[in-house]
């Protein structure tokens, strides 16, 4: 079953891939399928799932920025080794927000955004939104998104009822702050 609510969206893209099928076909096919190994295992290692493959990419989905990230460090480690004698550069770029579900594939401006950053990036760069940067630094701290149990309005403390999650304390340095900046590239 595919997360909903607040993911991490991962998408991949080999950097000057059509040039290497020109250059190489019969090596790009065997270093294609390695390369998919090493991202598939990385992945599911990390409690991602696949959505699918994009030719020479994949999109995949994470409970937590955390493990996407994690998934990144492993597979790019991976990739520093020549796969068929090609040095196969892979950009990536992560996302976490709303997913939007529609027949078993993900669509709308989260994943969107995790294109646009993706599509930045050059081969052997990891690219993180702003969202998913901050998500990582708390450290792999208890975060959940909002159940709309509306108990931080009826309490009138601004604090959630989840006790054990980590927002209760960025929202009293937000509430702290002079002010607060909301940014994403």
């Amino acid at each position: 079953m595919l997360p909903t609510g607040t993911v991490t969206f991962l998408l991949t893209d080999i950097e000057g891939s059509t040039q290497l099928w020109e250059k190489s076909p019969e090596a790009m096919k065997a270093a294609l399928a390695s390369h998919d190994a090493i991202l598939r295992e990385a992945i599911e290692a990390n409690q991602g799932q696949v959505i699918k493959t994009t030719g020479d990419g994949f999109l995949a989905v994470f409970p937590t920025a955390l493990e996407a990230l994690q998934t990144t460090i492993r597979a790019e480690q991976a990739l520093q080794t020549p796969l068929e004698g090609l040095k196969i550069a892979v950009r990536m770029g992560l996302h976490t927000g709303e997913a939007e579900l529609r027949e078993g594939d993900y669509f709308g401006p989260s994943l969107n955004r995790t294109a646009r950053i993706m599509a930045v990036g050059y081969g052997g760069q990891v690219l993180l939104s702003g969202v998913t940067a901050e998500l990582v630094q708390v450290g792999g701290n208890l975060m959940h998104g909002c159940i709309a149990c509306y108990e931080c309005f009826k309490r009138k403390n601004g604090r959630c009822a989840l006790e054990e999650d980590i927002i209760n304390g960025c929202i009293e340095k937000m509430c702290q702050a002079d002010g607060v900046i909301l940014a994403s590239p």
